[in-house]
C-alpha cells in the first residue's frame, strides 16, 4: 500500500464511503450522509476513535428529520444552526441545520503517497448558501486535517 491512499470503490450498509487513510489512521466519510465522518482508526492499535450506536445503523434521513432520532455516530456539521428557526416567510431552518440530512457532492482534491484530499459540498436549502468541508491526510501522520468554507462565493459549477 501506498503510504497515503484513497478508496472510493466500497459501501456500508448500502452507503458509499471514501476512505481516506496511511500508515497510521484510517477515516471513512459517508458522503450521502453529508459528508459524516463515520470512522477514525487508529491503526497500530486498532481502536476506532468514534462511538458507533448498537442500535441504529447510518442511514439517510428525509430534509427536516430530528437528528437525535436519526443519529447512528460519528461526525456531524451542524450548520447554521441547533434547534429549529422559523422565518417570518415561513421557512424553517430544520434540527441540526440543513447540512446533515443532505447528500453531498465531492471530489478528490489531491491523491499521492505523500497526501490525500478530499472536498464535499452541501447548498442551503432555506437559506442561499454553499458549505464546504475539506479533509486531508498527510503520510505518516496520526491527524487528518479539516477546513471549512461556509458561506463562499464559489458557483456550484466549480466542483466538476
Amino acid at each position: 500500500m501506498n503510504a497515503c491512499a484513497i478508496n472510493t470503490t466500497w459501501q456500508y450498509k448500502g452507503l458509499e464511503v471514501v476512505r481516506l487513510e496511511n500508515e497510521i489512521v484510517a477515516i471513512d466519510i459517508l458522503p450521502q450522509l453529508s459528508a459524516k465522518i463515520y470512522s477514525f482508526v487508529h491503526k497500530p492499535s486498532g481502536t476506532r476513535l468514534l462511538w458507533h450506536n448498537p442500535r441504529l445503523a447510518p442511514a439517510a434521513a428525509h430534509y427536516g428529520a430530528k437528528f437525535d432520532d436519526t443519529w447512528p455516530v460519528g461526525w456531524d456539521e451542524l450548520v447554521p444552526n441547533d434547534i429549529p428557526f422559523p422565518f417570518p416567510n415561513g421557512d424553517v431552518l430544520p434540527d441540526h441545520g440543513e447540512v446533515w440530512s443532505q447528500a453531498a457532492e465531492w471530489r478528490v482534491t489531491a491523491q499521492g503517497a505523500d497526501a490525500v484530499s478530499v472536498v464535499f459540498v452541501n447548498h442551503g436549502r432555506v437559506l442561499p448558501t454553499r458549505f464546504e468541508k475539506h479533509l486531508s491526510l498527510r503520510s505518516g501522520e496520526s491527524m487528518f486535517r479539516v477546513r471549512y468554507k461556509y458561506p463562499t462565493d464559489l458557483p456550484p459549477s466549480d466542483l466538476s
